[in-house]
């Protein structure tokens, strides 16, 4: 009886964790692995699940240097993460501002998100907001659809040109400094291409009540598969 009723305790918090972790999105997702989807750019009148309240806005220098060690390229990421107002999940919108060549003329021909993987993905740009240029088409990792390549190429960004705030609408409820940011660029002399990598940029994570109850699931199972059998 002892255990009748604990592993029914186990099944109803096993429910809840899936019940936590539905998507809910209504939209139809960027699935992981597509090899492209091009991109016409959208803003919060036409797509009001992108209306919400900025919760972070954090900026994030970078330099990209040449094989010589030269900068040929700096600026920051403006790393802004929102909440619908629709959905009430969250919206990844970071942007590239501030952009300096050096006199190189080097531009930057592509950025890639990771820290996506397992979240469903509404994706485009805004061109309702700040900035100046903004991607071609996206591709979504294979997997579990970690990264998140945006390409600027041939729309390319030549400072003092900026990008337009990019747009990942998820079915995250929480977030967390756990993703990356790479920016890819080319010498605008030698044709070369470089790029950086910021670690610690903002990333969906799932609800900590998720990863609570998900935990005690796993003690109940344990404790049911280690009590001696009558």
């Amino acid at each position: 009886m002892h255990r009748n009723c604990l592993l029914a305790a186990c099944l109803f918090v096993c429910g809840a964790v899936w019940l936590a972790s539905a998507p809910l999105l209504e939209a139809t997702p960027i699935a992981p692995g597509d090899v492209s989807v091009s991109l016409s750019g959208t803003t919060s009148a036409a797509s009001p699940d992108l209306a919400g309240v900025v919760l972070d806005d954090t900026l994030r220098p970078f330099t990209i240097v040449d094989g010589s060690g030269n900068v040929i390229l700096s600026g920051n990421v403006q790393d802004r993460v929102a909440r619908s107002d629709n959905l009430g999940t969250l919206i990844f919108t970071p942007r590239l501002r501030d952009l300096d060549n050096h006199g190189t003329r080097s531009f930057i021909w592509g950025m890639r998100l990771e820290g996506f993987g397992d979240f469903s993905t509404d994706i485009d740009f805004r061109t309702d907001s700040l900035g100046d240029v903004g991607p071609n088409d996206v591709t979504r990792s294979g997997g579990s659809g970690d990264q998140v390549f945006f390409h600027y190429d041939p729309n390319t960004i030549l400072p003092p040109d900026e990008g337009l705030f990019l747009s990942v609408l998820t079915d995250a409820p929480s977030y967390a400094e756990v993703g990356w940011i790479t920016i890819a660029a080319q010498d605008g002399v030698s044709g070369g291409l470089y790029g950086t990598t910021l670690i610690g940029t903002n990333a969906p994570v799932p609800e900590p009540s998720t990863l609570l109850l998900a935990a005690v699931a796993l003690l109940c199972l344990a404790f049911c598969a280690r009590r001696p059998r009558n």
